[in-house]
């Protein structure tokens, strides 16, 4: 009976263990794809990726410090520094506290994902029951396109890369209100009534609208 009783419980461990190594952390970059030789993984409820793939993703030079244990990333007028075990990331001289701490696992330098993308400009979603991270860079959105997150103060609460879809919820209808005179501003033309309402300009064409408290934003471009 334990035989019986230990095979299945090792049974049961190997399809478990399976099922987690196989289901890791996705992450997307304008709705691509980013293969990773060492996976991403989730520590203190933050994504951690490889920072030299991520860093150079989003168009960084990067250094790497073996002595320091310490990484340094530029782009543009923005430099970063960060070093593992350290909870805080240097900004051009402005010191940031980390909720995670860069890591050195399986001898690859993780840094946390969220964190480096919005000090680069970035917005990014996560869908939690698919353990995927998306990041809008700085130019994913189309030229014209109001950038939400400077309206809303603060980043979507959901992200979808197909179509590329914005959600945040607790919105007012005087901050719904707000977003609508930037679109109009910007130069595009407003149809419907309701909820919801389709502005375009030129070949871009964007679903916004307020339900409920939750507003939506679905953007195309052909």
């Amino acid at each position: 009976m334990r035989r019986c009783l230990s095979a299945a419980l090792l049974a049961c461990l190997i399809m478990f263990g399976t099922a987690w190594a196989d289901g890791g952390v996705s992450v997307y970059i304008d709705g691509t794809a980013l293969e990773f030789s060492v996976q991403p993984y989730i520590s203190n409820d933050r994504t951690m990726v490889p920072m030299r793939r991520i860093f150079e993703e989003l168009g960084c030079e990067v250094e790497w410090d073996e002595a320091a244990q310490g990484i340094t990333a530029v782009r543009g007028g923005t430099e970063i520094y960060m070093k593992i075990g350290d909870p805080v990331m240097n900004v051009n001289g402005v010191d940031v506290i980390l909720d995670a701490p860069p890591e050195l696992t399986e001898d690859t330098a993780f840094v946390p994902l969220r964190a480096v993308s919005e000090t680069l400009g970035c917005t990014v979603g996560w869908n939690e029951a698919e353990s995927r991270a998306d990041i809008l860079s700085a130019s994913g959105l189309p030229g014209g396109v109001p950038d939400f997150s400077a309206v809303f103060g603060r980043e979507p609460d959901f992200v979808s890369s197909t179509p590329k879809a914005y959600f945040y919820s607790g919105v007012s209808a005087d901050t719904a209100q707000a977003y609508r005179n930037a679109l109009l501003g910007a130069g595009f033309m407003e149809f419907g009534a309701g909820d919801y309402s389709v502005y375009t300009k030129g070949d871009i064409s964007v679903l916004a609208g307020l339900s409920g408290d939750v507003y939506r934003i679905v953007i195309t471009d052909y």
